[in-house]
Order: structure tokens, then C-alpha cells, then sequence
């Protein structure tokens, strides 16, 4: 289903599922288009393929250090 054009279209990366369903959860309710994911791979397939506008990084990520997750993410969508 795509976004309503009105709504911001926020891309959450959190490895924790309890977090992940909770902030997807709470920006939902609070009028935000979601998609979240619990890899690296799997966002920036979701970037490539729904160009957020908004992603929020967990600092701490499993297996990935934030900072090289978002310069991949930015390499991968600089706009």
C-alpha cells in the first residue's frame, strides 16, 4: 500500500523487536507512514525502494557500527 501523500514516510532500523514494534507503534499513532527493519540489508532495500524521508538508526546495532550504517544508507539514497 503507498504512503498518503500528506504523511511522512519514516524508515526505522532497530534490531530489538520489542523496540522495533514499539517506536513503529507510537509514530504510526502519531500520524507517520512506517517501515522498519531489523538489518542493514533489509533497509537499504526499503530506502531503495521507498525513499523515506526520515530514518532512524539504532546507535547501538548489532553487528553494524551506526555510523557506517548511515553512510550506507546515505550512499545509497544521498537525496
Amino acid at each position: 500500500m503507498p504512503a498518503d501523500e500528506s504523511r511522512m514516510l519514516l524508515l526505522i532500523l532497530e534490531d530489538f523487536d520489542e523496540i522495533r514494534a514499539f517506536l513503529t507503534n507510537h509514530v504510526t499513532n502519531h500520524g507517520f507512514d512506517v517501515f522498519s527493519s531489523a538489518t542493514l540489508r533489509d533497509a537499504l532495500a526499503i530506502a531503495w525502494e521507498e525513499d523515506p524521508q526520515v530514518i532512524v538508526i539504532d546507535y547501538d546495532l548489532s553487528g553494524e557500527i551506526a555510523l557506517h550504517s548511515i553512510k550506507r544508507l546515505h550512499d545509497a539514497r544521498p537525496e
